[in-house]
């Protein structure tokens, strides 16, 4: 029997916690489809999602791009 449970990332940011979930199907569902319009900023995209995910936009705007992209990557792979 398969069982499976929904996961959560606990992330630290300038001395504050904060708990992301890991995204849904239907989650990066929408994600891809957001990127695949033409007059949004991936950006935007990005911090919407983790917005949804538990991460409040005003917290993802102050963080640097290679932290945001570290993030996202941890958040998107594959659970081994």
């Amino acid at each position: 029997m398969l069982e499976f449970k929904s996961r959560e990332l606990k992330l630290k940011f300038n001395d504050k916690e904060y708990t992301v979930k890991y995204p849904t199907v239907n989650d990066v569902v929408d994600f891809t489809e957001e990127l695949e319009k033409k007059e949004v900023k991936e950006v935007t995209v990005i911090m919407t999602l983790l917005d949804k995910l538990g991460l409040p936009k005003k917290v993802s705007g102050l963080m640097e791009i290679g932290q945001l992209n570290a993030l996202v990557t941890e958040l998107l792979k594959e659970k081994k």
